[in-house]
């Protein structure tokens, strides 16, 4: 964590996931998934369910981001009480 790629890639990634992310008015937590190729990414799934267990990617992401469990869980109940 993060995918062994550079810093370009990664920020390209990351505009691609925001993007689907806005298209398909997401709410709340969304995980995309990618398949590089060729120097390429490929949106394969945006996963607005994604797991929440202790082998889930969603705590793994937050917790690279110095986000503990129970802060990502406080966003999240508030995030969802939110009437946008």
């Amino acid at each position: 964590m993060p995918a062994e790629i550079s810093k370009l890639k990664y920020g390209e990634v990351l505009r691609i996931s925001q993007k689907a992310y806005k298209i398909l008015k997401c709410r709340g937590i969304a995980r995309c998934d990618f398949r590089f190729y060729k120097n390429k990414f490929f949106l394969l799934e945006v996963n607005t369910q994604p797991g929440m267990t202790s082998l889930s990617l969603v705590p793994e992401i937050a917790e690279y981001k110095n986000i503990s469990f129970l802060q990502l869980i406080n966003w999240m109940v508030k995030d969802a009480s939110l009437n946008r």
